[in-house]
């Protein structure tokens, strides 16, 4: 309207322009709110209004000034359109990949694009030719109301109220990992908003190759950085941050030591407070937890028969043996590192059953809750329980249980840049929240409950997580454990204690490795694609029917860092068969498919085991790090032979379930079933090839023979050990 009135002098009624005063408030309304905003965004988008402003009103101008019809217009524009975009096209899109567009089902969908893109050019041309570019737009409005219910019904995009009005709220997610802190926040349907990540520290030496520590102060500092990065990145007003409804924490189970005033106490040998975190990873507490262990203590039953040293209680049995007096004495206040972050937030010292139970040996069933002392006792750390446990915690709570006591404290709110009072959820361990967030997922098979879907969170480290109605006891397996995750259910969580970690330590000690890094970086891809693209041109080469049959002469087992399950062995190490002189690139992708599918076989083992046992899985989920990973999800698809699903690109499973256990509040299983079923995270779903189960299954017997053979030589070796 405006570019008509200034360049083309044309006039327009008074009720003409009052009708255009709503269209521009829900237009900036909308686009100020809208999920995606940002300003280069913004500025593209401005800059395709302009351009799109005046090639409607030329399309008006010609036709009245040539006096010609929208048909005569529209064959004279079309083949002068075509070739622009031919000269263009080279540079904006893959041309090396419209092979794979040569196909009967996409050319038919390309030439019904072309059609309805003709009707749709010939209907801007006809009305803009008969009414006006202005008369054009108004009726254009339409056209975008049904872009957005065609966008709602027919590809599952929710219809967010954000852009129909300014009200709304929002979810904080934060997430502690090994080596860094992410924050996302999410709007009032658990679509992500903005995120933010920052890495954080961790001392380790080489005198000391078992220890791992970290930083409380650094750790807190790092959220603050994020919540506070998100809200400026987000663009956030501060009507929009006074929407923020709720917090939930999640993180690595790591132990965290504080004194009796709140302040780091030492985990580390150099005395230094800075260092007052021992990190999950950590095994120096290896002769601790073969102690416990032996004991046989009927607290164990509920990890598999052996607690692993990676828990709580062999490092504090480490810490007060190996620190001195002052230290132990000083230290007054023992976390979980989740709990931590709630105290931090709240200054409550409330605990999690998730931390409590999997992490710190705290009793949990339908008829029995607290701490064993007896258990305790057993290995000199009684002291731990004097005031009712007040150290490890006096008030232990379920997830998604209501508390006045769970807001954000003034000094908290303060540090973070949030207000006062918002409600903080009972924190999980990272894992933990992985599994809430891939429950949160839509399964393939739409009648499954909770208990036939296994989540495996898959990271630097692997988590198998299965919810049971009744408790289901797993050789090796840690839990059964009750009421650590959804209300009333059983959770058992089997585990690897290096999968990505195996991935990526196979790549980079081959001698191709530099080779690999180098071609990435020249081609502006990550290792993992460029493996990739090697392994199907290998396929194609060798024309064989399926890329696994590459690795046919080829195994390995990934116990770098040992077994966590189901063979709960913290010393087996891993073994490789078949290796020859080879150091190409070609043979680098080969090993590297072989290592994929040896996480692949390691988890057959665990899901073999925990079926055996009791549970009964239909389908599998894949979330955190390695879901991105399209290769494993489909050899792991293959090797258990059932169908494997990850959430879309956009939905962290891990910081979704943070956030939603920092806002449900919630009794029973039914209730979190019901929220997790609304959400319902769009999916992408790979099916097992029945045409290569027999090879996976050869290939997983050697597997399982290389482990048996590597325990079998330790066994007999280790009358030699002087280590």
């Amino acid at each position: 309207m405006i570019i008509s009135w200034l360049f083309f002098k044309a006039h327009y009624s008074l009720p003409i322009v009052i009708s255009f005063i709503p269209v521009f408030i829900g237009t900036l309304i909308s686009t100020y709110y809208d999920l995606q905003l940002n300003v280069f965004g913004l500025f593209c988008a401005l800059i395709s209004v302009m351009f799109t402003a005046f090639y409607q009103i030329l399309v008006e101008y010609y036709q009245k000034a040539y006096n010609c019809d929208s048909l005569q217009l529209l064959f004279y524009q079309a083949p002068l359109s075509g070739l622009m975009l031919l000269f263009f096209l080279p540079f904006f899109e893959p041309i090396s990949d419209l092979g794979k567009f040569m196909t009967y089902d996409m050319m038919f969908l390309i030439s019904l694009c072309g059609m309805v893109a003709f009707f749709v050019n010939f209907s801007i041309f006809w009305v803009i030719g008969n009414l006006s570019a202005v008369a054009y737009n108004m009726i254009g409005h339409s056209k975008t109301l049904l872009i957005i219910f065609i966008g709602s019904f027919i590809f599952r995009e929710p219809l967010n109220q954000r852009q129909m009005s300014a009200s709304s709220s929002y979810a904080i997610g934060i997430d502690v990992g090994t080596g860094s802190v992410r924050c996302m926040i999410f709007d009032e349907k658990w679509t992500p908003v903005v995120q933010c990540q920052k890495p954080i520290l961790t001392y380790h030496s080489a005198s000391a190759p078992l220890e791992y520590e970290q930083s409380s102060t650094d750790i807190w500092q790092a959220i603050c950085y994020c919540v506070r990065q998100c809200l400026e990145l987000g663009s956030f007003t501060s009507e929009q941050v006074g929407l923020i409804r709720s917090i939930g924490f999640d993180a690595t189970c790591s132990l965290v030591v504080l004194d009796e005033k709140y302040e780091p106490v030492s985990v580390s040998r150099s005395g230094n407070d800075e260092q007052n975190i021992i990190m999950w990873l950590d095994h120096r507490a290896h002769a601790e937890a073969t102690i416990i262990n032996s004991s046989a203590d009927e607290v164990l039953q509920n990890f598999g028969g052996k607690i692993s040293l990676e828990m709580q209680p062999g490092k504090l049995m480490w810490l007060k043996r190996n620190l001195s007096k002052e230290q132990w004495t000083r230290a007054n206040h023992f976390f979980d590192l989740p709990d931590y972050l709630h105290f931090r937030a709240t200054n409550q010292l409330d605990r999690s059953l998730c931390s409590s139970v999997c992490k710190l040996c705290y009793r949990s069933s339908e008829t029995q809750h607290g701490w064993d002392e007896n258990f305790w006792a057993k290995f000199d750390l009684d002291d731990l329980m004097k005031n009712n446990g007040e150290k490890l915690g006096q008030l232990v709570r379920k997830p998604f249980s209501k508390s006045n006591t769970d807001v954000l404290s003034k000094k908290a709110a303060d540090e973070l840049g949030l207000p006062e009072g918002i409600h903080i959820g009972t924190p999980l361990i990272d894992a933990y929240a992985g599994a809430l967030g891939g429950l949160a997922c839509k399964s393939p098979i739409v009648d499954a409950h909770l208990s036939e879907r296994l989540i495996i969170v898959a990271g630097t480290s692997s988590c198998f997580m299965a919810c049971s109605e009744k408790a289901v006891f797993v050789p090796g397996v840690w839990g059964p454990h009750y009421n650590v995750l959804i209300p009333n259910l059983w959770l058992s969580e089997g585990g690897q204690s290096a999968a990505g970690k195996s991935i990526d330590h196979v790549i980079q000690i081959h001698p191709a490795y530099n080779e690999l890094k180098q071609l990435a970086d020249e081609q502006n891809r990550n290792t993992f694609d460029v493996l990739n693209e090697i392994l199907n041109n290998l396929q194609q080469k060798h024309k064989i029917d399926n890329v696994s049959l590459l690795s046919n002469d080829l195994h390995m087992t990934i116990d770098f860092h040992g077994n966590r399950s189901p063979l709960a062995d913290p010393g087996l190490g891993a073994t490789i068969a078949g290796l020859n002189f080879d150091t190409s690139l070609n043979n680098l992708a080969i090993q590297y498919l072989t290592v994929v599918q040896a996480v692949a076989y390691d988890s057959r083992h665990i899901i073999e085991t925990m079926t055996k046992s009791g549970h009964h899985f239909r389908v599998v989920q894949i979330c955190g790090g390695l879901a991105r990973l399209g290769l494993l999800t489909q050899i792991i698809a293959d090797v258990v032979q059932m169908p494997v699903y990850v959430s879309e690109p956009t939905n962290d499973c891990v910081l979704l379930g943070a956030a939603i256990c920092g806002q449900l509040i919630a009794d029973n299983e039914r209730q979190v079933e019901d929220l997790l079923n609304n959400i319902a995270c769009p999916i992408q779903v790979y099916m097992p090839d029945s045409k290569i189960a027999d090879f996976h299954k050869d290939k997983y017997e050697i597997y399982r023979l290389l482990q048996q053979t590597e325990m079998d030589n330790r066994k007999r070796m280790s009358k030699y050990s002087q280590i």
